[in-house]
């Protein structure tokens, strides 16, 4: 398995404001690419701009990760053009945006937040990982949630949203793990994937 040190092509979704956007103004630097993903083309610009104006290369494009085939589509564009070192699958609905006071706001909260929390983040991943493996080296982190580890009382399903991301990059990096060391695949490489950790109560919705 190899980890790019100092990724040269970074491709973020939720990149339009919050943590992704700060986390593209931290890898925004000479000789960077950077792929920007979310749903608001004003907000992207102006990460963008921001991103360009310290060096890089900022691609901006709007994009639904609920839409499987979009993502798809946008994902490996974005490979084909420049290829990616690193891949952070960030948008997500959080802070008050997750929070339900009655059940009838618990039922209607529940498909989009599992539709954007959970599956938004497969279909970021998921078409990348046959280039990743094939190259042989890559990244991908999946930001998760002290919510995934005890459920919130105020949050129930985004806590369950986060808990089912978390196993998934768990068994998704130990399918990885495997493909690395099964003897027909030997020579190709597992993608390492890291879920971080964000407190729940301070994000609102990324993208």
């Amino acid at each position: 398995m190899t980890v790019v040190p100092n990724p040269l092509h970074v491709l973020i979704t939720g990149a339009s404001s919050g943590i992704g956007a700060a986390l593209a103004a931290h890898y925004a630097r000479p000789g960077v690419e950077l792929s920007l993903l979310a749903r608001n083309r004003e907000r992207l610009d102006t990460v963008a701009r921001a991103c360009r104006a310290r060096g890089a290369g900022a691609q901006i494009h709007v994009s639904d990760v609920t839409d499987a085939q979009e993502m798809q589509r946008v994902v490996l564009a974005c490979d084909r053009r420049h290829a990616i070192d690193l891949v952070i699958a960030n948008a997500g609905i959080g802070g008050a945006a997750s929070m339900t006071a009655t059940a009838e706001e618990l039922a209607a909260s529940a498909r989009p937040i599992f539709e954007i929390n959970l599956m938004g983040v497969v279909h970021t991943v998921t078409p990348l990982v046959p280039c990743l493996v094939a190259r042989r080296s890559g990244q991908i982190a999946i930001m998760g949630s002290f919510a995934g580890l005890v459920g919130l009382p105020q949050a129930p399903v985004y806590s369950a949203s986060k808990a089912a991301l978390r196993v998934y990059a768990h068994g998704l990096r130990r399918l990885l793990m495997m493909l690395w060391t099964a003897p027909t695949l030997r020579h190709r490489c597992a993608t390492r994937v890291v879920a971080s950790k964000r407190t729940t109560m301070r994000g609102a919705v990324h993208g």
